[in-house]
């Protein structure tokens, strides 16, 4: 019931900072802290003001790299899925960057599998 309570939330950007490691999720915390802290006066609600969303964009922006090759090993949690015991766990990390590749470069796809398939008819 938790993984699906947890698959709830990433699917709608709604994990928890604190629930995350890593880089993005512990800036984009310490960003919620000085939002949420009540000792800055009248500079609470500048912050209310030009950062009323932190949570979702930062989500969001951990989403975006976990999908660009190359740039999800800046992840901590991608190179956790990596390396985890669970060939499952291991295989969807596989898998979204793969999927995403092929979604966003269709030409290139074909060249590889004609190389791949018949590699004397390149």
């Amino acid at each position: 019931m938790e993984e699906a309570r947890q698959a709830t939330l990433y699917s709608t950007f709604q994990t928890k900072m604190k629930d995350q490691d890593g880089a993005i999720a512990f800036v984009g915390g310490k960003l919620q802290d000085i939002k949420n802290s009540k000792d800055l006066g009248y500079m609470n609600f500048m912050m209310n003001y030009y950062l009323p969303f932190i949570q979702t964009p930062t989500n969001v922006a951990k989403f975006a790299l976990e999908r660009s090759p190359g740039l999800n090993l800046l992840l901590k949690d991608y190179r956790t899925q990596l390396s985890s015991p669970n060939k499952a766990i291991r295989d969807k990390a596989h898998f979204d960057v793969v999927y995403n590749y092929i979604k966003n470069n269709p030409g290139k796809l074909s060249n590889t599998i004609k190389i791949i398939v018949c590699p004397s008819n390149k």
